[in-house]
């Protein structure tokens, strides 16, 4: 259902979404990916944070559901992004981090769970993983796109028995003007180290 819309507003989601400054997560998020290390664009929508991630020595692999997307993210990056679902994408090695940004978002609650599980089992032990989510609890519709918010709380929860621990956790508002009343939950989790 998500994905379709992103098939169909390729474009005008690219132009609104390339352009936005995410420095502020990155901050929070590469001082714990090593130098030049390999880092997965889980739902890489536009390309805008594979590009950065490129340009500043990372080994980048992305992924989007959605066709059109990849297509658009692969010309702004030059990248060959993959098209496929969270839960499809396996890796002949695992990544220093993952880099989930306003994507699994779109995984219905019930899948949830299973779905950052099967990503966190992509990452080295010790390695991290950023998250957000529009802040809020439960799952809604906006026109086609169906949208699973949750809390910090929410986040614990869904997180309490994975091999992971929260290092990080804030709530941000949008970085695109126009949509700055929106808050974001924002995370950055840790792989245990024994997994």
């Amino acid at each position: 259902m998500s994905v379709a819309y992103y098939d169909k507003n390729a474009f005008q989601f690219f132009n609104g979404t390339f352009a936005v400054n995410m420095t502020s997560s990155y901050r929070r998020f590469l001082p714990f990916v090593p130098a030049g290390g390999s880092i997965l664009d889980a739902g890489c929508g536009s390309g805008r944070d594979s590009l950065f991630f490129k340009a500043n020595g990372y080994k980048v692999t992305a992924i989007d559901a959605s066709k059109e997307m990849t297509i658009l993210a692969s010309e702004a990056t030059d990248l060959n992004v993959i098209n496929c679902e969270f839960d499809q994408f396996l890796a002949p090695s695992p990544f220093d981090g993952i880099w989930a940004c306003a994507s699994l978002l779109h995984t219905p609650e019930r899948h949830l769970k299973n779905t950052i599980g099967h990503l966190i089992s992509l990452l080295t032990n010790g390695g991290v993983f950023y998250l957000s989510f529009k802040n809020g609890v439960g799952e809604h519709a906006i026109g086609e796109r169906i949208f699973t918010n949750l809390n910090e709380d929410g986040l614990k929860a869904i997180v309490a028995d994975l091999p992971v621990s929260i290092i990080d956790s804030w709530i941000s508002c949008d970085v695109r003007p126009e949509k700055q009343h929106e808050l974001w939950c924002n995370a950055v989790l840790k792989k245990s180290q024994n997994h």
